[in-house]
């Protein structure tokens, strides 16, 4: 849906949307008179999130999350707040409210939470988008009342915030006291425990001694590797000295031994040398051999001596290290055993230490608890506290009544959309257009929304576009005559019906008197008996001197009116239409009475499209003006339609075939007789039909008497062959049907016309009714021209 097609729906229903939106304002404005008035009193409590705690001195990061003011909102509309207003009020004291719980509840129930519960139905909190405050809001019927409520609960609220924070520190102190008590025991225990096992132990600097024995102990190691290096020198020697005690170091560097060594050798190579000189057996080698065997000896003694010390030096060593050895396990027994002790000890430090830690935390945390319970200060103070109202919270009437005015502007919009909904109607051309898939031919508009006549520079006069055409000028200084127009003749075998004007004239002479040669505007003037023949030498003069067209002369000198030139003016371009005194036609009959108005350039631009589709075809079509309901303005499209027409110079005729609601008749005030009926039915012959005087160029077919069977005598081939008739004898012929509403016989008479038009009416034609329309006259043989909206 477009917004064009919204504003239409809008305004076609804007009675509905307007009493719809009355009925809002008004029952608003009715509630808000009615409903009684109530004051609201306001106090503002803040909440500190960001100072620290003034006992523990620190920051409590959960106060700065969104949910502790949520938290803080159900607090004020807790239980305990409310019977704390109730106590500090004392409203349980009342008796008019002791007497309504009476009434309320028949006395049974807590009688303060009824009060509390009573209390909270008033009661409004709402937290600070962007900062620590909250307001409480309290609305009653007394002023008075709903301060001292809101001042009641903010303080309220104070005071079990502080509640809430001294309750819990005193039963934590409580339960402080009693674990600092068992810890004092474990401690003294602990003690009690190392003092024993000192006195056991005989420990009085458990570290100085066993630091003592742990540096006798590293001495001993050291002597014991030294002794045990010894002994392991002294053991190698002695298995030396048992394997070749000759190269014993010991001997090797014992002076005795080199010395006798040294006078071995000697004596040996003294042996040498005598047996070379006196031979093996000289006395004197005897006596060396045996000094040298009692060498060899002595050196053999002396060896053995020294390794015999050799190995006596090796059994001390072996003696030292073993008992040594006992003396470094005794010594490292020792240490053990101050090290357990040692150990011991510490493991039962260890407790003591633990268990007073646990006792300075826990008596800590009592003298923290202590203070915390005996505190008078909290978090939340009373920001603003309320003050008694001036002027009463509710009802809010400007406020409601904005607040209708909204919902009251919604609801007619959607009533005017519903009811649109189930009873949609023609809003614009192009729901028609959407709908039916036909060309639109033209709006038939109450308003004009452009220029209806005239150019650029055209003088503008009583609401009408007009500029004098070269023919005026002609006319007014008796220029030429025109050619003569073309009578009207009425077709062989037709005859006209006579009707009398009002100077007594035929109708026959009237037509036959519009055919007269073209006249000048003054004299047509002069014979209508508008302007003398002083006036006109008056125009004449005026003329000459200013430089004009007679007919602006004319209005300049406000002798004529400007109607009154154009009237004139189509007499001289043979353009007929009812002007003048000769106005006697219906004013429906726009086309006619008032050629110049908007409706009736509409019409002209009608015909130009109808003339685009049909007027150049081979073959000649009537045009049935069809509608789907009835006051869709099909008689009148078909009346101006037809006047159209034969103001162009062409034979047009249009024929009255609505025998159920005929209008053309009243419409073009032709007398009552013979018509469309009679023809049909085969009763009036010859057939007659009746011209219109001040159009000459257009001729009427009438119903003439309503018969009972319409649609017999539209489907019978007498309806046809009079068609066929009369579109070879008249240039167009138009004819105006029932609407689809009061039976079948649109359909009909546009199958045998062979083409139709749809007249739907803004705002009046129903949607689904056109359809239905439209879908009936689906033939292949049937043009479908197009559709005119008639917002007329």
């Amino acid at each position: 849906m477009s917004l064009v097609q919204f504003l239409s729906i809008l305004r076609a229903r804007w009675k509905a949307s307007l009493l719809v939106l009355v009925l809002a304002v008004v029952g608003t404005a009715i509630v808000n008179a009615v409903l009684p008035r109530s004051f609201t009193s306001t106090a503002a409590v803040l909440i500190d999130v960001k100072s620290p705690d003034p006992i523990a001195g620190i920051f409590f990061q959960g106060l700065t999350s969104p949910s502790y003011m949520a938290t803080q909102v159900d607090v004020i509309q807790s239980d305990r707040v409310s019977l704390q207003v109730v106590r500090a009020l004392r409203l349980a004291e009342v008796p008019s409210m002791r007497e309504q719980w009476r009434e309320s509840t028949g006395g049974s129930g807590n009688f303060e939470i009824w009060i509390a519960g009573l209390l909270r139905r008033s009661l409004d909190v709402k937290p600070s988008r962007e900062s620590n405050v909250i307001t409480i809001n309290y609305k009653a019927a007394d002023p008075k009342f709903a301060t001292a409520l809101a001042n009641a609960y903010a303080q309220a609220y104070v005071d079990v915030t502080l509640e809430l924070r001294v309750d819990p520190a005193r039963q934590y102190g409580r339960f402080f006291e009693e674990r600092a008590k068992q810890l004092r025991e474990k401690v003294e225990q602990a003690r009690s425990k190392i003092s024993t096992f000192q006195q056991e132990h005989s420990i009085v600097g458990a570290d100085e001694r066993i630091d003592v024995e742990t540096g006798r102990l590293n001495e001993l190691s050291s002597q014991m590797n030294a002794l045990q290096a010894a002994r392991a020198e002294t053991s190698s020697r002695e298995r030396q000295a048992k394997a070749s005690p000759d190269q014993l170091p010991d001997a090797i560097n014992n002076s005795v031994i080199a010395n006798l060594r040294t006078e071995l050798s000697r004596q040996e190579a003294r042996v040498t040398e005598t047996e070379s000189k006196l031979g093996p057996n000289h006395p004197s080698l005897i006596e060396l051999r045996a000094g040298i065997a009692e060498l060899r000896v002595k050196i053999e003694q002396e060896t053995r001596r020294v390794s015999g010390g050799v190995t006596v030096s090796n059994n001390i060593n072996e003696s030292r290290v073993a008992q040594l050895r006992a003396s470094l396990e005794a010594q490292r027994t020792k240490v053990l055993e101050l090290k357990r002790s040692r150990d011991q000890l510490g493991i039962l430090q260890s407790d003591l230490d633990s268990a007073q830690r646990a006792f300075d935390a826990v008596t800590a945390r009592a003298n923290q608890t202590e203070l915390e319970s005996r505190t008078t200060q909290t978090n939340v103070f009373v920001l603003n506290p309320a003050s008694e109202p001036t002027q009463p919270s509710s009802p809010r009437v400007t406020l409601n009544m904005l607040l209708a005015l909204f919902v009251g502007t919604l609801l007619a919009v959607g009533v005017a959309m519903l009811m649109e909904l189930f009873d949609r109607r023609v809003r614009s051309a192009s729901d028609v257009v959407l709908a039916l898939e036909l060309p639109l031919l033209g709006m038939l508009r109450v308003k004009a929304r452009g220029r209806l006549l005239g150019r650029a520079g055209s003088r503008r006069s009583g609401g009408l576009s007009w500029r004098p055409s070269p023919a005026s000028q002609l006319g007014a200084i008796g220029a030429t005559a025109l050619p003569r127009p073309r009578s009207p003749a009425v077709p062989p075998g037709w005859e006209r019906e006579p009707r009398a004007d009002g100077d007594g004239a035929t109708a026959s002479d009237e037509a036959t008197a519009s055919a007269v040669a073209p006249r000048a505007l003054g004299d047509i003037f002069r014979e209508t008996r508008k302007l003398d023949a002083q006036q006109i030498e008056q125009i004449l003069a005026y003329q000459r001197e200013h430089g004009l067209l007679f007919g602006e002369a004319a209005v300049a000198l406000q002798l004529v009116e400007q109607t009154d030139v154009m009237w004139a003016l189509s007499q001289q371009f043979h353009y007929a239409y009812a002007g003048g005194d000769k106005k006697r036609l219906d004013p429906e009959l726009i086309a006619a009475t008032q050629p110049f108005s908007v409706l009736s350039e509409s019409f002209r631009g009608i015909r130009s499209q109808l003339i685009k589709r049909i007027g150049h075809s081979a073959e000649r079509r009537a045009i049935a003006v069809v509608s789907a309901e009835d006051g869709d303005g099909k008689s009148f499209v078909a009346a101006n339609m037809a006047i159209a027409f034969s103001q162009l110079g062409r034979r047009t005729l249009i024929i009255d075939a609505d025998m159920r609601a005929p209008r053309l008749g009243a419409l073009f005030d032709i007398p009552r007789g013979p018509g469309l009926s009679a023809i049909l039915s085969g009763r009036v012959s010859p057939r007659s039909l009746a011209p219109i005087a001040e159009l000459p160029h257009l001729f009427v077919l009438g119903v003439g008497t309503l018969p009972p069977n319409p649609l017999e005598l539209l489907e019978s081939p007498a309806f046809s062959a009079m068609l066929v008739e009369l579109m070879n004898k008249f240039d167009f012929v138009i004819v105006d049907t029932p609407s689809a509403a009061r039976g079948a016989d649109a359909g009909v008479i546009a199958a045998r016309c062979g083409a139709y038009l749809t007249i739907a009416r803004k705002g009046r034609t129903r949607m689904d009714a056109i359809n239905e329309l439209v879908a009936s006259l689906r033939d292949p043989s049937v043009d479908a021209l197009g559709f005119i909206v008639n917002e007329h």
